[in-house]
């Protein structure tokens, strides 16, 4: 598999320090990947080579960005690829296909403080993590962040349409499925939230673990 990377509107340089390509197998685990991952370095000129891939889908990001950079778009063979994830579950045909990974260093931020739903401080707060969701597609994590003293700031958030929500789910005894149901019903009950480009916003959040979930500005 080869590719190019580049930066909108920037030469590749402008992304700073040694970028890398990561190719982690979609049907990996959402919170725990018990295989070593490739990372496949990326030249000075932006162009970088995968070898050794079997057939699947894979989903892109990459290593060593500047903050607040994110994936501004994919496209194979000049055809523009919907979300981060390549499909390569029919192999690869010949040539291999040439991707290009189009950088943004502009994403937004959204920081604030996640509190008890009378508004009082957390006790343990280290446990907490907030999660970004794709409001469309409530189960796929677009972006999280740890709740380390109650505050939290979540980094390299592309532009559209999210629900967020605060919840320590790493910290319960649940299966798989209940997880999975957990994050679902968070996400039902959290707040929307539309985000653009170079964004700086703030708020709060409620810790939530199962019940209805709220937001305060």
């Amino acid at each position: 598999l080869t590719g190019a990377v580049e930066v909108a509107g920037a030469n590749i340089t402008a992304a700073g320090g040694k970028l890398s390509v990561r190719l982690s197998p979609s049907a990996a685990p959402v919170f725990f990947v018990s295989f070593p991952l490739q990372n496949y370095a990326v030249g000075a000129d932006g162009a970088f080579r995968a070898a050794g891939l079997a057939p699947g889908r894979y989903q892109v990001s990459l290593q060593g960005l500047p903050e607040n950079a994110y994936i501004q778009s994919m496209a194979v063979y000049g055809t523009t690829v919907a979300g981060d994830t390549l499909d390569f579950s029919q192999g690869l045909r010949s040539p291999a296909p040439a991707v290009k990974i189009t950088l943004s260093l502009n994403g937004a931020q959204i920081a604030g403080d996640v509190r008890n739903a009378d508004g009082s401080a957390l006790l343990m707060p280290n446990q907490l993590f907030v999660f970004l969701v794709a409001e469309s597609a409530p189960e796929t994590i677009v972006r999280s962040a740890t709740a380390s003293s109650g505050h939290y700031v979540v980094k390299s958030v592309p532009p559209g349409r999210y629900k967020i929500y605060a919840a320590d789910l790493f910290n319960m005894s649940l299966s798989s499925a209940q997880l999975s149901a957990a994050r679902v019903a968070l996400a039902a009950a959290a707040d929307r939230i539309e985000v653009k480009e170079g964004d700086r916003l703030t708020r709060s959040e409620e810790r939530r673990v199962g019940k209805e979930c709220r937001s305060r500005w």
